[in-house]
């Protein structure tokens, strides 16, 4: 059962994310609502892919923590409103999922960034 990290700090989607991930048979690592709990649970799990939230209150982004899933060739996608311009240039290839986004949009980019079949 592939893993999957849930990054979002709005509780509601978080939840909503978690649930329908868990659905389809994937193990969800989370949800968190920081870059510094994301840090510790993938240390603590380790996982096969993500879904992080650009946006995370304050002056938080999810910017580094993708690099750092780049680097190390883990796949993940970014849940934003942002537009692509606003986002880091090493980082504008990475696959993105507009908000707002519905369940079968959830479920197939996961199974694009962990090469399965839909379910």
């Amino acid at each position: 059962m592939a893993s999957v990290l849930v990054l979002e700090d709005e509780d509601l989607i978080a939840r909503l994310l978690a649930d329908w991930l868990a659905d389809a048979g994937y193990s969800v690592v989370g949800p968190v609502n920081t870059t510094d709990k994301a840090l510790r649970v993938i240390a603590e799990h380790g996982i096969d892919a993500a879904l992080l939230d650009i946006n995370l209150g304050g002056d938080q982004r999810s910017f580094e923590l993708g690099s750092m899933l780049l680097a190390q060739r883990i796949p993940f996608a970014f849940l934003t409103g942002y537009s692509v311009s606003l986002i880091p240039p090493g980082l504008r290839d990475c696959p993105r999922l507009e908000k707002p986004f519905d369940h079968d949009q959830v479920l197939a980019i996961v199974d694009e960034l962990l090469g399965t079949a839909p379910a």
